[in-house]
Order: structure tokens, then C-alpha cells, then sequence
């Protein structure tokens, strides 16, 4: 597998996610973490290829990893804070169970990874799960996306410093990919990788 092959992210990406109409729903909403990560610091995210999955590393953190289970997302865990001075709505646990997003549970998942912590290593500022599609995505991912995409600013300008190795494992097929099949204007990181 070549991380420039644009053929090799196709067949990762198909043989991970078969149906058509899901693939696109989590190719959508890959992209726009990627945007958004992009957007704050052009240095500091990647995309991640391998055959089991695809994985966009932000800061120090995983915040979006399509795998044979389906999507895996990070979010901003604000909604388990008491947010009585927030005059946007923030879902509350049972909203995002509803609309299909469940936070990691190591007693049922042997590699679960159900938060992550700040630059202090003390203090949890992510809630993590897997997101299953359902009929009600349109009306549930607008509230699922604001946590997702306030968790990538978060891990930016809040989380652990990115991996010095990250940057020579980007996969730049993957953005070939997403761009000729599916017509996404994805950036490209500002490092310069080798290819």
C-alpha cells in the first residue's frame, strides 16, 4: 500500500465501507474534519492509510477513523458538563444515543478508547464512539458535527503537541481519492512529505 496511491485509498475505503451511500456520508464527514483542522493550522493534522482503517490525526488525536465497524468520532464533551450558561444547544447524552452516536465502553469493547485528555494529561476534554447512520443523520449530524468540529479546535489549540512522525505517514492519496471520486476540495497539509 502506497500512502500517495489514490487507487490504493479507493480500495481501502470500498473494502471498508461497501455500500455506496454510506461511504459517502462518512467520506462527507471525514472531509470535514479535515477542513476544519486545516482552517486553524495547516501543520498539525494528517490523514492516516492502512487496509484495516483511515484515520485523521489532529494534533495529538485520532478524531476520525473509518473502519470495518463504521465511523469513529471525537467530540467536544461539553454536553456532559452542566452547561447552563450556554444559550446554544448542546444534546445531551441520550439525544446523541438516539441519533446513533455511542461513547466507547471499555467493559464491552476490548480497544476502546473513551476519552482523551488536554495538554495538562490530567483533564478529559473528548468523549468518543462510533456513529451509526440512521434514517435521522440529516436532523442528528447537525448537532453530532458542532461537537466533532469543536473537539478538532480543541485539540489544536488545547491538546497535546502532534507526533513528529505523523507528517511522513499522510496519506496524500487518500485527498486524491476524495477529491476525484467524490468532487471534495480538500487542502493539502502544509508540510512537505516526501513521496
Amino acid at each position: 500500500m502506497s500512502p500517495s496511491s489514490e487507487i490504493d485509498a479507493q480500495n481501502i475505503v470500498e473494502a471498508l465501507c461497501p455500500n455506496p451511500n454510506l461511504r459517502l456520508i462518512y467520506m462527507s464527514i471525514i472531509s470535514d474534519g479535515i477542513i476544519e483542522a486545516n482552517r486553524y493550522n495547516r501543520k498539525l493534522w494528517a490523514v492516516k492509510m492502512s487496509d484495516d482503517a483511515i484515520r485523521l490525526t489532529v494534533a495529538h488525536y485520532y478524531v476520525c477513523v473509518i473502519d470495518k465497524n463504521g465511523i469513529w468520532l471525537a467530540l467536544d464533551n461539553a454536553f456532559q458538563r452542566d452547561n447552563d450558561q450556554d444559550e446554544i444547544y448542546l444534546p445531551t447524552t441520550n439525544d446523541l444515543t438516539r441519533w446513533g452516536w455511542e461513547i466507547d465502553d471499555p467493559a464491552k469493547q476490548k480497544d476502546a478508547y473513551p476519552t482523551y485528555k488536554d495538554r495538562s494529561k490530567h483533564t478529559d476534554f473528548s468523549a468518543n464512539g462510533y456513529y451509526s447512520i440512521g434514517e435521522n443523520h440529516l436532523e442528528a449530524w447537525k448537532h453530532i458535527r458542532k461537537l466533532f468540529l469543536s473537539l478538532i479546535y480543541k485539540a489544536i489549540y488545547y491538546g497535546q503537541d502532534m507526533d513528529r512522525l505523523s507528517p511522513t505517514t499522510h496519506a496524500s492519496g487518500f485527498l486524491k481519492y476524495a477529491r476525484n471520486q467524490f468532487g471534495i476540495a480538500l487542502p493539502d497539509p502544509l508540510y512537505d512529505v516526501k513521496e
